[in-house]
């Protein structure tokens, strides 16, 4: 925790000095993240959503509490593609930053002295 800590601090004044113009997108993460999540969204959300209805029709409920279990697994289901979003965030390097001096970039994620990636978990 205390690495984690440290690097933000080393690594909060090159965020601070950069502008947008010095972003680039990665588009080939950008493209797998974007697949990835929409894939991963569509079917945790229809699969909590489908547990919702079976477990409301199988245990007999009443229609108002079987759509209340369905909108309950959809809750759920869009709050892990929330989290899984995130994670894939973290691992794939979406966002890079050019260098002032144009001389290579710094990846969010990155060590400033570029000696060695650090995982940001």
């Amino acid at each position: 925790m205390h690495a984690r800590v440290a690097f933000a601090r080393e690594l909060s004044p090159k965020l601070m000095e950069v502008n947008l113009s010095s972003k680039r997108i990665h588009w080939p993460h950008m493209l797998t993240v974007g697949g990835a999540s929409i894939l991963v969204a569509t079917e945790v959300t229809a699969l909590t959503w489908a547990a919702g209805w079976a477990l409301g029709g199988l245990l007999g409920l009443p229609q108002i509490f079987a759509l209340g279990l369905q909108l309950i697994g959809a809750g759920i289901g869009l709050t892990a593609s929330y989290y899984f979003l995130r994670a894939a965030l973290r691992v794939e390097p979406v966002i890079t930053l050019k260098a002032p001096d144009e001389q290579g970039g710094l990846t969010l994620g990155e060590k400033p002295n570029g000696s060695e990636p650090a995982r940001l978990s």
